[in-house]
């Protein structure tokens, strides 16, 4: 019995021995055709995998990071465009865009000032020019419209154009310029800016810097009716449009670039912030100021006023040598004052002063109040 165990014992082995060498010999075979990776080789693949799997992602984000490089490079590019456009509709001689810096963005931009602040701040016979030119034009029932850079008359179409160059007038009519035989050039030295994009309808320019040059543009006025069968009303009434282009607070602080400092009431905290912002600015302001001659030029003490405490004292919204005698706040011989403030301002008013503090001048300009500074 004990041999018939030894040797069943003995088959079982051999047959398990012979069974595991048909395992291997089938192993070996598909390790040698490479069908079953060995665990080193999956290593090796999983090594070599990684370094070109980060290849591939270092060169995906600088493919995506150059076009942000490019946009940055390009932004002083988009300036320089808008540069061109505020040129082109000012004429290309006006000077009057100030330069901003922005810190935040540490780049330039360029603001322009209004058609009307630009007239505001021009010589008084400009703004003569101007009226008479105005009127004239409004005599044949044309239709006026301003905008930030003209102002335009239309009746059937577009017929003139006046715009501000530096402090010369320019008008625009829709007359040929080239026509030397009928508009010699010589006589009203006209330019053609039928190229500009604005003045393709308007052509014929004539700067208006003197009473002659003023006469050739109202025969110019009339010869452009004439030709289009439009006669002058009968019952037109001329205004005077130079009277009210003053040189007030909303023209100083669109000359300036600062136009978002104009307010319904004054402010110490806005006063603040421009003051400390903006300091230099109320030099050029005081530069802007219209100035008036004094009747009498007797030199006197000056004397304090404050704005929030004598505005209840006197009649209307003028301070002045005038309304401040006639109020008895100041003595009769009292010739020189210098304006201040305190805290308080609620509506719009004009000063004629020697001297204003800086933050009554701020204030009074914010509501777009007037400031003479008499001489």
């Amino acid at each position: 019995m004990y041999d018939l165990i030894l040797a069943f014992s003995i088959a079982k082995l051999c047959i398990w021995l012979v069974a595991m060498i048909v395992v291997c010999f089938f192993i070996c075979l598909r390790v040698k055709f490479n069908e079953i990776p060995l665990e080193e080789d999956k290593a090796v693949i999983v090594e070599e995998s990684q370094p070109v799997e980060e290849e591939t992602v270092d060169d995906t984000v600088e493919e995506v990071e150059e076009p942000e490089e490019v946009e940055e490079v390009e932004e002083p590019e988009e300036v320089e465009e808008t540069v061109e456009e505020v040129d082109d509709d000012t004429d290309d001689e006006n000077n009057e865009a100030i330069e901003i810096p922005l810190e935040e963005k540490d780049r330039l931009v360029i603001k322009t000032s209004k058609f009307t602040t630009k007239l505001k701040l021009c010589s008084d016979n400009t703004k003569e020019y101007y009226s008479t030119i105005k009127n004239s034009l409004l005599s044949y029932g044309t239709h006026d419209r301003l905008s930030r850079k003209c102002e335009s008359f239309r009746r059937k179409g577009l017929i003139a154009k006046i715009t501000i160059s530096g402090r010369t007038l320019r008008l625009h009519l829709a007359l040929d310029p080239k026509n030397e035989e009928k508009f010699p050039i010589n006589k009203y030295h006209q330019i053609d800016l039928g190229e500009k994009r604005q003045f393709t309808e308007v052509p014929f320019t004539l700067r208006v810097k003197s009473n002659r040059a003023l006469k050739r543009a109202l025969e110019l006025i009339d010869l452009l009716f004439a030709e289009r069968g439009i006669n002058k009303k009968r019952r037109y009434v001329e205004s005077d449009f130079a009277k009210d282009l003053v040189v007030d607070g909303e023209a100083i602080f669109d000359k300036l670039g600062h136009p978002e400092q104009l307010s319904a009431t004054y402010s110490v905290d806005a006063y603040e912030a421009f003051n400390r912002d903006y300091n230099e600015a109320f030099e050029k302001m005081m530069n802007l100021l219209p100035v008036e001659e004094k009747e009498s030029k007797q030199i006197t003490e000056i004397q304090n006023i404050y704005i929030d405490t004598v505005l209840d004292k006197i009649n209307g919204d003028v301070i002045s040598l005038q309304t401040l005698k006639d109020a008895n706040i100041i003595t009769k011989s009292s010739n020189n004052i210098c304006i201040k403030i305190h805290t308080k301002l609620e509506k719009k008013i004009v000063v004629y002063c020697d001297e204003i503090s800086n933050d009554a001048l701020y204030a009074v300009l914010s509501l777009g109040g007037i400031v003479y500074l008499t001489k």
